[in-house]
């Protein structure tokens, strides 16, 4: 009699689909630790290839961003502004609105603004670029010449991000507590700027601009800059030829660095508690 294929069996099938995730796993560590290398190797100035241009690479992701970042952080600063002075007004405690809205701002939505414009706007852009170096064969042509594809193609791009990321989020912070500011000034005063309407924001949002707050927005946005260039350069790197390949390629790569953001943002925010930063 023929053999006659049978279902595969359960357990199996459950030990395949483990393996190829294992594998998976192993492969992302891999790519995270050639990527860090590859850093390391550029801080020590021990890349020298002349396809390396740190500088343009910062530009593109830092000045490039600052419109978008502008226009977030603006656009928040005034919805927390308002939300919290709506909602503290029903409890009686309206002036608790400035400096609730500025910890906010420091610690938490600057940083993730930021995250998010450069897992859109940067993350997308540098997926494109590795996925066409990929597919034109110059990875390949490093290879040959012996140089590591990270070296050239990922690391700087994620190194850039990295450095723009807190620099960003400073930045952000400026345009979100001036507009938070400026919105809890008008809603809560009917004589528009008052001297001591003024002066009573002013004194209960800096109170908030404490280290700690800023430091910690500093460094998520640091982290996020991070995991969107490594996000964004893996799925460049594997991107398939041809335009549906570099298409799917930067639709993955936005996906996965805007989750990688929320992923880091989540791990920080509980790191920073258990460290009572």
């Amino acid at each position: 009699m023929p053999d006659v294929a049978r279902p595969l069996d359960p357990t199996a099938a459950l030990g395949d689909w483990a393996l190829e995730r294992g594998q998976g796993v192993r492969a992302r560590l891999a790519f995270l630790g050639d990527t860090v290398l590859g850093v390391l190797r550029l801080l020590q100035r021990r890349n020298r290839h002349p396809a390396v241009d740190l500088a343009v690479d910062l530009d593109r992701a830092g000045v490039g961003s600052l419109p978008v970042v502008a226009v977030f952080a603006v656009a928040t600063g005034v919805a927390l502004s308002l939300l919290a002075t709506q909602q503290l007004e029903r409890v009686g405690l309206p002036g608790l609105a400035p400096r609730l809205v500025g910890i906010v701002i420091l610690r938490e939505f600057a940083a993730l603004m930021t995250g998010i414009a450069l897992a859109g706007r940067v993350g997308s852009g540098f997926a494109v670029e590795i996925a066409h170096a990929v597919a034109s064969g110059q990875a390949a042509e490093l290879r040959a010449a012996g140089h590591s594809p990270h070296d050239v193609l990922v690391a700087p791009r994620v190194l850039a991000l990295t450095l723009v990321g807190p620099l960003l989020v400073a930045y952000a912070d400026a345009f979100a507590l001036l507009a938070a500011t400026i919105t809890g000034v008008i809603v809560t005063d009917l004589t528009w700027l008052s001297e001591l309407t003024v002066r009573a924001h002013l004194e209960t949002t800096t109170s908030a601009l404490a280290i700690d707050h800023a430091l910690a927005g500093l460094i998520k946005g640091a982290a996020f800059g991070f995991v969107v260039g490594v996000a964004s350069a893996w799925h460049g790197m594997g991107a398939e030829a041809g335009p549906w390949g570099l298409g799917r390629a930067v639709r993955r790569a936005v996906v996965a660095a805007a989750a990688s953001v929320a992923v880091a943002d989540l791990v920080l925010t509980f790191v920073f508690k258990w460290v009572r930063l």
